[in-house]
């Protein structure tokens, strides 16, 4: 016959088991909101930026309190990325004019004849019948007077049926054809088959310079016989499209020239423009922030604000460029010296990159990204975890396909949002009986374990 006491154990742990299994399972009606995401066919990893609603409604500002569901309401690994503030451009390749200079034989090279026409350079070579391909090539002329931009990379052709070679080469630039200046002193160039493998080394990599001829000669032995020649220019980084959101402040009462602006949500603010009312105004700024309103005033920056009309049109001051940390309240303090900002009001536009969601389709959709929680607790994993199972390519190298966010829509409804009433005092007391009972049947296993061994004795 069972106890009491361990009866009572087993009923209460019995009762417990579906809290605790619903507490485990993450499901939609645990969060505040939903939106909606539509998902490229056959991508087995997505990203998407953090929309607007998410920083407003997310209880935790580093975005803890978010899942990201499939059709089946499972949560699937996701990962949250701050994005580069400029990524580089894409590379151009150019395929540029390729001169043979040959040796006449008596050790001469064919002299080089420039011209320049409205703007364009053309370029010659004097000595030698056209076509006289008998004499030795002793280097290659590049010509890149028609580009502006630096190279920073030459690639090189060459006859799919010739024969193979392993040769160094030496790199030269120059702007007028007489002064040489040594840009790769050796640089391999080969072309080696064996059992059907071919090996090739076609590139060679130069300091970023921007010339208007580029020369190719031997470093040691002879020339490949070289037919073409491709440049890569070098592409600066172009900066990441902010967004960007437009508030009125309030000035406050008994101090002039301060002013309070409520940007609804707790942004990775990093640029910040005041629209001044008034033309032909200039003044000092001090710019605070505040993550919530019980907070002190954290000092940011202090600058020079101006919008001058001149003749050549009105001129306006560049957004400050601030640390991103995430602030919802920001004061800006005018020194009213010079006039302040004029009889008008303020205006503030707030720039942030927007943090990248970034998640394995893992399931059936459709797929759906659920926040604001008080208790959920952090659950993205490192993105090096998922790209493991996703890609064996770095993240720098991968074209990962965007996804589209939908409205927000209420899940769980706004009590998601705030702590939740501290449990009844019954509820208190139930736990407390079940330690109680499991104390209680531990001692009574304990004690009949003795017993049966005394007896065994």
């Amino acid at each position: 016959m069972k106890s009491a006491p361990g009866v009572l154990f087993r009923a209460v742990l019995l009762g417990l088991l579906p809290l605790v299994a619903t507490a485990a399972d993450v499901v939609r009606d645990d969060f505040a909101f939903s939106i909606a995401l539509a998902v490229p066919d056959g991508a087995p990893l997505v990203r998407v930026d953090v929309p607007l609603a998410v920083y407003r409604d997310c209880v935790d500002p580093a975005l803890a309190d978010l899942r990201v569901l499939n059709g089946a309401g499972e949560v699937v690994p996701f990962s949250v990325q701050r994005p580069p503030l400029e990524v580089r451009g894409i590379p151009t390749t150019l395929r540029l004019p390729l001169f043979a200079l040959r040796d006449d034989g008596e050790g001469d090279v064919a002299a080089l004849q420039l011209r320049i026409d409205s703007g364009q350079t053309s370029i010659a070579l004097e000595g030698g019948p056209p076509g006289d391909t008998a004499a030795r090539v002793v280097s290659f002329l590049v010509n890149a007077s028609g580009q502006d931009k630096a190279i920073d990379t030459l690639r090189f052709e060459w006859p799919e049926a010739g024969a193979d070679f392993a040769a160094n080469v030496v790199i030269e630039h120059s702007d007028d054809l007489v002064d040489w200046r040594m840009a790769v002193p050796r640089a391999p160039l080969a072309r080696l088959r064996q059992g059907g493998a071919t090996f090739e080394q076609r590139s060679v990599s130069v300091p970023p310079t921007r010339a208007r001829y580029w020369r190719v000669r031997a470093a040691d032995s002879r020339l490949p016989d070289i037919v073409a020649a491709d440049a890569t220019f070098v592409i600066g980084a172009v900066p990441v499209d902010r967004v960007s959101t437009e508030v009125g402040g309030s000035s406050i009462a008994n101090e002039p020239g301060v002013y309070d602006f409520d940007l609804g949500a707790q942004l990775p603010v990093d640029r910040l423009e005041l629209l001044m009312p008034d033309g032909n105004t200039v003044a000092n700024v001090e710019v605070s922030a505040r993550r919530v309103a019980t907070d002190p005033w954290h000092f940011l920056t202090s600058d020079s604000v101006y919008r001058i009309q001149a003749a050549t049109g009105e001129l306006r001051s560049p957004a400050l460029v601030l640390r991103a940390e995430p602030a919802r309240f920001w004061r800006i303090k005018v020194d009213p010296r010079g006039g302040g900002i004029g009889g008008g009001s303020l205006r503030l536009r707030a720039g942030w990159l927007a943090d990248q969601l970034v998640f394995v389709t893992r399931g059936a959709g459709p797929f759906e990204l659920v926040y604001g929680s008080f208790t959920a607790p952090a659950a993205a994993v490192p993105l090096d975890a998922m790209l493991s199972r996703t890609a064996s390519a770095p993240l720098s190298a991968l074209d990962i396909p965007v996804a589209r966010a939908g409205e927000p829509r209420v899940a769980g409804g706004h009590e998601r949002l705030v702590a939740p009433p501290p449990p009844p005092a019954w509820r208190q007391w139930i736990l407390w009986l079940a330690l109680v009972a499991g104390v209680v049947t531990l001692g009574a296993l304990a004690w009949n374990l003795a017993r049966q061994m005394r007896a065994g004795s």
